[in-house]
């Protein structure tokens, strides 16, 4: 782990994104240098970011915000979501919800993946039901 800017590495992999014609919106508030491992910060994000493009639509946002010890990175998007029974199934492995996110085939290994290094860094991954429709991939690091 590395002292660093979770919003510098958002920002790195936006551009990224814009680079292969893809839109990612931002809302980041400002954030104290935290201790994470970059490179799998970098896999986490293009994990939810790629699941919000594949099963979502073009809109994808991914929101940052700061409070009470802890960082919350929200990657958001407004596709069919998942049920909130099968939420906790699909961050096991090989675990895929045919009947959710448009039916979209994988090896179900991303969000088990993601989930993995969440809890690397000592956090927390919730896939959330989005007001007005769409899935919010929330992740709740400690400060």
């Amino acid at each position: 782990p590395v002292t660093a800017n979770l919003n510098q590495i958002i920002a790195e992999m936006v551009e990224r994104y814009a680079r292969s014609g893809k839109t990612v919106t931002t809302e980041l508030e400002d954030l104290p240098p935290m201790s994470l491992r970059p490179l799998a910060m970098q896999r986490l994000l293009a994990t939810l970011i790629d699941n919000a493009f594949h099963h979502g639509s073009a809109e994808v946002r991914v929101r940052t915000a700061h409070g009470a010890g802890e960082i919350t990175l929200s990657v958001l998007d407004r596709g069919p979501g998942i049920p909130a029974a099968g939420a906790a199934a699909a961050l096991q492995p090989f675990s895929r919800l045919n009947t959710a996110r448009g039916g979209h085939a994988g090896a179900g290994l991303g969000l088990a993946i993601a989930q993995r290094i969440v809890q690397m860094h000592g956090g927390q991954l919730e896939l959330l039901a989005r007001s007005g429709g769409g899935l919010e991939a929330r992740v709740t690091l400690p400060v």
